[in-house]
């Protein structure tokens, strides 16, 4: 595939609006009236960070070292001057297209399976090679309805983001990287890294049993399904994720791929949820189950008078371990919170 490049002319103006700390008197160089070096980006991303959201993937939400061929980032790039204070260099009081670098209002860049570097129809650059500085804030997936408007009580760029509450296993995991102060200095012309960070808190289901009588008859997991208070739809700041929703009671299923139960310890998480980590309360979870000879049906698997909660937090994942044992089993529940690294256990029987 070929990379696009095209040679550019920064307008001085976009220079000058975020660079209140440079001698007006000071003459421009050449370099800042031809533009800068060429602006590249990495393909790779922490492998910590990004998830895959693919359902039919044995590997689904697993980390990853880059992103899923084809997918879609959004860029913006605000023109700053190294080591001046730059005060009005962020995406609050940004809210023209004049405000931002060329090419870098919204850009939108793609990950191609193969390339060392993020491909874009235009070819960005730093400001100047005089004194070049860029911030920049990355977002994903790419949208075209990006506005300006209130999130969080703060007018900032945002972006629109919504569940699918039909199969959970559909909706994306919308990312941002925050703010990156770039230097040509410190860069020069090698390809910058995005770190991105989750919006969304996880829950995870793990399926298993201790009991020969429940593994005999073959059971599989169809579907789990939430019942919570949260938001289905609305829009996560681009500068930290923040998000923008209206509280509504809902219900929401994961269709389960592969439910089969595993022996004697969690196996794959089989279902998989996010949700907005504020305001969002889990007050029931249900899953159904069929056996080798058909036979279905539903269980609860919690409810909001259990004694505890399940917590939903921003870029951590609650791990929901459920044993199924035979009827006249005893029933005993723990709750072990730790951090997104050790993940969040919640260790829960089901007699069936």
């Amino acid at each position: 595939m070929n990379k696009w490049i095209l040679g550019v002319s920064v307008i001085l103006f976009l220079l000058t609006s975020c660079s209140k700390d440079n001698d007006e008197g000071t003459p421009q160089s050449d370099d800042i009236m031809n533009g800068g070096a060429e602006l590249k980006f990495s393909s790779d991303v922490l492998s910590s960070i990004v998830v895959d959201v693919d359902p039919t993937r044995s590997s689904t939400r697993a980390p990853l070292s880059s992103f899923e061929n084809n997918s879609q980032i959004g860029i913006y790039g605000i023109p700053g001057v190294d080591g001046g204070k730059n005060e009005s260099c962020n995406l609050r009081d940004c809210k023209f297209e004049s405000d931002f670098q060329k090419y870098l209002f919204n850009g939108r860049y793609t990950y191609v399976s193969g390339y060392d570097e993020l491909q874009s129809e235009f070819q960005a650059t730093y400001p100047s090679r005089a004194n070049p500085a860029l911030y920049l804030y990355g977002y994903y997936p790419y949208t075209d309805k990006a506005e300006y408007r209130e999130i969080a009580g703060a007018s900032q760029w945002a972006v629109p983001w919504q569940l699918d509450t039909d199969n959970m296993a559909n909706t994306i995991d919308y990312l941002y990287t925050g703010e990156k102060f770039v230097r040509y200095s410190e860069w020069g012309l090698n390809p910058i890294t995005l770190e991105f960070q989750h919006a969304f808190g996880r829950v995870d289901f793990k399926f298993y049993t201790t009991s020969m009588a429940v593994l005999n008859k073959n059971y599989t997991v169809e579907s789990v399904t939430i019942t919570c208070i949260s938001g289905k739809k609305g829009w996560m700041a681009i500068a930290n994720g923040s998000m923008s929703f209206t509280t509504e009671q809902f219900t929401s299923t994961y269709k389960v791929v592969d439910g089969s139960v595993a022996w004697n310890i969690p196996g794959e998480p089989a279902a998989r949820f996010m949700f907005p980590h504020t305001q969002t309360l889990i007050k029931e979870v249900t899953c159904v189950m069929r056996s080798g000879a058909g036979e279905v049906k539903k269980y609860t698997i919690y409810d909001q008078y259990s004694g505890y909660t399940i917590p939903v937090r921003q870029g951590e994942i609650t791990n929901m371990n459920v044993k199924f044992l035979p009827k006249d089993a005893s029933i005993s529940s723990a709750v072990d919170v730790n951090s997104w690294d050790s993940n969040t256990t919640i260790d829960k029987d089901v007699k069936l």
